[in-house]
């Protein structure tokens, strides 16, 4: 049984250092995108809503 429980912490460890991943390459790329175009906020979801207002 405690063998299994090792495992199992093991295992989410692995999960939440792969979420962890995910969320810098997120970062990463919002601030590439945002120092390329800073008019542009494409991970933030006001793309749409930024060129509205522009019109």
């Amino acid at each position: 049984m405690q063998k299994f429980e090792n495992e199992k912490l093991a295992s989410n460890n692995l999960d939440g250092f792969y979420i962890l991943l995910k969320i810098y390459k997120i970062l990463i790329y919002h601030f590439i995108f945002q120092s390329s175009f800073p008019n542009a906020q494409f991970l933030n979801g006001s793309f749409t809503s930024e060129s509205e207002h522009r019109v």
